[in-house]
């Protein structure tokens, strides 16, 4: 975090300092990452990208994806990839959606389900519902008051999440809202 003048004034004047830092925050929250998802996080193109990943070489860590693309990832401890099992509520405009180039999203979601979740039309996104790693579903809890009941929708041809598995996820929901989850509905759309 920039929290110095100095700093700030030193990354202002010299942009290739500026998209280093850039990188090293989104792969420092986000990593590992595509050069093609720091240019669309970033909004700088890929050129600047390209040049700041050289410069920060000595920094990185590299490897294939399952999309064919090089992933880069600071070097040092960082945890491994681990699958994510079970049901978790991804509130909206979570990083999954926002923090990588569209198309490198279908790691997690399918397109026909991209399009539902994310309309680009207005910029709207359902609150994804997060099925063994993949995006199969969202769900809302409508109203305003204290007491609130969980509506969830799972998309045909995914696997239909079973009710026990959002004993953990409402309770973090909860929790996050400051609510009391009366009601819990899971639904196909």
């Amino acid at each position: 975090m920039l929290d110095d003048t100095e700093d700030r004034n030193r990354l202002s004047a010299d942009p290739g300092a500026a998209v280093d830092a850039a990188v090293r925050r989104h792969l420092t929250a986000h990593g590992p990452a595509s050069r093609h998802d720091l240019a669309w996080w970033s909004g700088v193109g890929l050129r600047a990208v390209d040049a700041a990943l050289t410069r920060l070489a000595p920094e990185l860590r590299e490897g294939s994806g399952p999309d064919g693309r090089i992933y880069h990832d600071l070097a040092g401890d960082r945890p491994e990839p681990r699958e994510l099992p079970g049901v978790r509520l991804l509130p909206e405009f979570d990083a999954l959606l926002c923090a990588y180039d569209p198309p490198a999203r279908e790691r997690f979601v399918d397109a026909a389900h991209y399009r539902r979740l994310w309309t680009q039309s207005n910029g709207l996104i359902l609150a994804p519902l997060l099925v063994d790693g993949r995006m199969t579903g969202w769900w809302r809890i409508p109203g305003s008051g204290a007491r609130r009941r969980l509506e969830v929708f799972w998309f045909a041809g995914t696997r239909r999440p079973r009710t026990s598995e959002f004993d953990a996820p409402v309770t973090h929901l909860e929790a996050a809202y400051g609510i009391s989850v009366t009601d819990l509905t899971v639904s196909r759309e």
